[in-house]
């Protein structure tokens, strides 16, 4: 777990005002559930496997909507069998399928004074969706679902990733390539807010 945790981008969730430990242990340990639940599950569905080689090989942008909204059925469903709390279902089916399309992948959910969710990027392409993820609002809004699902009150919620952390995990994956890629990279995160400063998110 240790070398998954060094490879991955932590996403830093901080709210206002601050949750209860044991309000925060117990979204954390919902979620970590919730994930195992699916992972297993997408071990040995054949349905999941059979639709994620289609959106793999996608070539139509509405047939690939339509496969993805068919993966967050087979997810929730089994969250549904497996009783897990039911205001988080959709957030995280939806979380989990858009993960899998892109490559992007939580591997361990953690709770130091906040909850921080380390999400594996192996590739520059995984890396950019996953930044995608964060500026477009879209982790924003599933956490802050999650989150008041089980404190039952509106909370001011904060989705960021340190900037240092993000550009070392880019530096890592472009090492193997030439200077001018990563330049290139450099460049495009940037644009968007990623790179300078010390942090990005919503």
């Amino acid at each position: 777990m240790l070398r998954f945790v060094t490879e991955a981008v932590a996403l830093h969730i901080k709210t206002d005002p601050p949750l209860k430990m044991e309000t925060e242990k117990k979204i954390v340990e919902e979620m970590d559930r919730a994930g195992n639940i699916m992972i297993q599950f997408q071990k040995s569905s054949t349905v999941v496997t059979n639709l994620l080689s289609r959106v793999t090989s996608k070539s139509d942008k509405d047939d690939c909507k339509s496969i993805e909204r068919q993966l967050r059925f087979q997810f929730e469903h089994v969250l549904y069998q497996n009783n897990v709390r039911a205001e988080m279902v959709a957030p995280l089916a939806e979380k989990h399928v858009c993960g899998l399309v892109n490559a992007v992948h939580v591997v361990v959910i953690r709770q130091k004074g906040s909850i921080v969710v380390y999400f594996l990027c192996t590739t520059v392409k995984a890396l950019l969706k996953f930044a995608h993820m964060i500026t477009s609002g879209f982790l924003h809004a599933i956490y802050t679902e999650i989150i008041q699902s089980v404190t039952h009150t509106t909370v001011d919620v904060d989705t960021y990733v340190r900037a240092d952390e993000f550009n070392y995990r880019l530096l890592c994956l472009t090492s193997q390539q030439d200077t001018g890629w990563l330049f290139t990279c450099l460049q495009c995160f940037d644009a968007v807010g990623c790179v300078a400063g010390t942090a990005f998110g919503l």
